[in-house]
């Protein structure tokens, strides 16, 4: 009996299948590899053999960054991190053009962060009224 459990679970695969996108969540639904649909909230059906669906929360989000050690104008070294609130916008372009935006994200801030802290002193990086980009 465990080969027509088998069976029935592979034709049940290849069913369509509803999926619900409650509304703090925005997908993507991709069909045959071409044609791109941005879908907003609500139910909707989609077929595994031929679409493939991305859901992602659009609602804000927050990315800790990892503490990094970085030297100042005048050579002292400091360890610095922080953390990211962002919010998609664009649904296509964050999952179309990015591999993986939360890490891109993370890497791009810590990179402007090391930046931003090498080209100040000690005291210009712990004042914080002037700090400016």
């Amino acid at each position: 009996m465990e080969w027509l459990n088998q069976i029935f679970n592979r034709l049940f695969l290849y069913l369509p299948k509803r999926h619900l996108i409650i509304p703090s969540e925005m997908g993507l639904r991709i069909t045959l590899g071409t044609r791109v649909r941005v879908i907003k909230p609500g139910w909707y059906l989609w077929w595994p053999l031929i679409q493939r669906m991305f859901v992602y929360e659009i609602q804000p989000q927050l990315v800790d960054l990892r503490c990094q050690s970085a030297r100042t104008l005048d050579g002292k070294d400091v360890v610095v991190g922080g953390a990211i609130q962002y919010k998609i916008i664009n649904i296509k372009n964050a999952i179309l053009n990015v591999q993986d935006f939360d890490k891109a994200l993370e890497t791009l801030a810590l990179g402007i962060i090391l930046e931003f802290v090498n080209k100040r002193t000690l005291e210009d990086c712990n004042n914080v009224d002037k700090l400016k980009l």
